[in-house]
């Protein structure tokens, strides 16, 4: 996790009292390691930098198109792939396409949705909202001490605009399937001893993190499981089409002998 921060966002999921998995709070953490400042950047958090991508990704086919005129579409193009983030630094007066943007967002909002949908499987309703959202929430001033909470705001508060109308499994894969198209999400799925001789437990585990994958399908998932779990309670009890997705990729971890049991205990102290 330590090496990796720099290129993905990996979420730990815990399992609820009920042994399921709690989408809202999937998202809560997501939002809250995005909307986190980074060290350094004055006050600008991740979710900043992969909105001015998405924004960017987003003009980058309509500037192509002529549908955007651009006085030099080469440079113009080139600018976007290159340096979105200084294409779309929304806190800067001489970022002309960013204040351009800001100040034609509505009329340009539908076709930027448009866009996006393209790439990640169709517009929703709740990808539309998400977008909206997250748009003003870069175009906030970065001085606004509470814009992070306003978003947080918005997901868990009832009658949020992004509660209202919408289910959490909607607002999570809406926000997973557009922020996957700039960012690597790894949820990883620990501590499933409690599942032990669980079959009803097992099978909604699987069926929930089958069906965020298959909706979002650029998330990676970690699922981590001992043997005896594995076998008493996935193996035998799911259909074999499941274990088939849970098996892409299997990692076993051999057990330590004295050696790098001594090595492990000096490294940890």
């Amino acid at each position: 996790r330590e090496e990796m921060q720099g290129v993905c966002v990996m979420v730990p999921i815990d399992l609820s009292a009920d042994s399921r998995i709690n989408e809202k709070d999937i998202l809560v953490r997501l939002l809250d390691q995005f909307a986190s400042v980074l060290p350094g950047k004055r006050n600008l958090t991740r979710l900043d930098f992969s909105v001015r991508r998405i924004l960017a990704n987003a003009l980058i086919p309509l500037v192509e198109s002529g549908e955007v005129p651009s006085p030099n579409r080469t440079e113009s193009l080139r600018s976007l792939r290159e340096s979105p983030e200084q294409v779309f630094d929304f806190h800067k007066d001489s970022a002309a396409v960013a204040q351009w943007v800001r100040n034609q967002f509505l009329a340009l909002s539908p076709r930027f949705v448009s866009v996006i949908g393209h790439s990640c499987g169709g517009v929703t309703g709740d990808l539309s909202q998400w977008f909206s959202a997250l748009a003003r929430f870069a175009m906030a001033p970065i001085e606004k001490r509470d814009r992070n909470q306003d978003l947080l705001n918005e997901i868990i508060r009832e009658g949020g605009q992004l509660q209202t109308g919408m289910s959490d499994h909607g607002a999570l894969i809406s926000f997973l399937k557009l922020i996957t198209t700039t960012d690597n999400v790894v949820l990883v799925v620990d501590e499933m001893d409690g599942l032990f001789c669980d079959s009803e437990a097992a099978i909604r585990v699987a069926n929930t993190l089958i069906g965020l994958r298959q909706a979002a399908p650029r998330i990676k998932v970690i699922f981590s499981v001992n043997d005896d779990v594995w076998e008493s309670t996935f193996a035998r009890r799911i259909p074999l089409g499941m274990q088939d997705r849970f098996e892409d990729l299997v990692i076993r971890l051999q057990p330590l002998d004295e050696g790098r049991v001594i090595e492990l205990l000096r490294i940890r102290h």
